[in-house]
C-alpha cells in the first residue's frame, strides 16, 4: 500500500519506519529543506517513564481556575470562543477523580515503557549515536513536605516497574556537584533512574544518514525531491500537492522503501540551568 506522512520531524520519521516495516511503500512530506528542523529541533524533552503521571487528577481543576485569574501555574488554559474547547473541559474535569487519574496514570505509565523499549530496540538494531544519557532524571524539592508528598506519590510508578532512590540535598549535590551552591535552598529529590535523554533532531538525521540511498534509487532506505507548482516531486514518483496542519504546502518530499526511525532529547533536569532555578 503506498502510504503518505506529513510532517519529517521525529514523529514522522518514525512513523514512516513501522509503516515501511510493515510492508507500505511512504511518502514522507516535509516543509523545510531537511529533516527534524522546526519542533524536534526544539524540542528539550526528557524520555520519561518517571514521570508518566495523568494531567487530569483531583489538583488540576484548581491549577485551571488561578491559571485564569492569571496565575503561572503548571497546566494553563485561556478561555475563548470555542464550543470545542468547553466540551474538552468537560471530558478533561471528568477525568479529574483520583481512581480516573490512577487509571490513566497507570496506562500512560504501560505505554510509556513500552515506547522506551522500542526506541531502545531501534537505537540497537540501527547503532544510532545521537548524544544519549541514560543516568536517570532527578526530580527536585524544595521543602521536605513537597518531598516526603512526591515520594508517595511516585510510590504508584515504582510498584509498577521504575526504580527511584530518594535523595537528601547533600546527595543531590555529591552526585551532580552543579547544585553544590543552592543545596541549601531544596529539601532533596527523588532520582527515576530508567529515565533518559539525547538529541531528538541528531537522532532523525542520523537515522535517516545510516542507510545512504544508492543513485536513482530508494531501495536503501529513502530519497528527497522538492515541491513544483503541481505537485511535490521525488527523483522516482510525482504526489499531488500536500497541505501541512497549519495551512502550507509542503515543499520536500522524502520516500521510503525500508525503515525509518524514533527519538529523544538533551535534558538540562539535572545540570546548571536547574540549579540556577533552584537560586531563585
Amino acid at each position: 500500500m503506498k502510504t503518505l506522512v506529513l510532517g519529517g520531524g521525529v514523529v514522522g520519521v518514525t512513523t514512516a519506519y513501522f509503516l515501511a516495516q510493515a510492508g507500505h511503500e511512504v511518502t514522507l512530506l516535509e516543509e523545510k529543506d531537511g529533516l527534524g528542523l522546526e519542533a524536534s529541533a526544539g524540542n528539550a524533552g526528557i524520555i520519561a517513564p518517571g514521570h508518566s503521571f495523568a494531567w487530569a487528577s483531583p489538583r488540576a481543576p484548581a491549577m485551571l481556575l488561578r491559571s485564569l485569574r492569571g496565575a503561572e501555574t503548571p497546566i494553563r488554559v485561556r478561555l475563548a470562543p470555542d464550543p470545542h474547547l468547553y466540551l474538552w473541559g468537560i471530558r478533561f474535569l471528568r477525568e479529574c477523580t483520583a481512581t480516573r487519574a490512577r487509571r490513566n496514570t497507570l496506562v500512560k505509565l504501560r505505554l510509556c515503557q513500552y515506547s522506551q523499549r522500542v526506541m531502545n530496540e531501534l537505537v540497537r538494531t540501527e547503532g544510532l549515536e545521537y548524544e544519549a544519557i541514560a543516568k536517570g532524571a532527578l526530580y527536585l524539592y524544595r521543602n521536605r513536605a513537597e518531598l516526603e508528598a512526591g515520594v508517595k506519590k511516585m510510590a504508584l510508578l515504582a510498584e509498577h516497574g521504575q526504580k527511584q532512590e530518594v535523595l537528601d540535598a547533600s546527595e543531590v549535590a555529591k552526585l551532580d556537584p552543579v547544585f553544590e551552591p543552592v543545596k541549601t535552598k531544596i529539601a532533596g529529590a527523588i532520582r527515576d533512574l530508567g529515565d533518559s535523554s539525547g538529541d531528538s533532531r541528531l537522532f532523525t538525521e542520523r537515522r535517516v544518514a545510516s542507510r545512504p540511498p544508492s543513485p536513482g534509487s530508494t531501495s536503501s532506505g529513502w530519497s528527497a525531491g522538492r515541491a513544483s507548482a503541481t505537485g511535490c516531486v521525488s527523483p522516482r514518483r510525482r504526489s499531488s500537492p500536500a497541505t501541512t496542519g497549519a495551512g502550507r504546502r509542503a515543499t520536500s518530499t522524502t520516500s521510503f522503501a525500508s525503515p525509518a526511525t524514533c527519538f529523544p532529547t538533551p535534558s538540562t533536569t539535572i545540570g546548571e540551568s536547574t540549579a540556577r532555578a533552584c537560586a531563585r
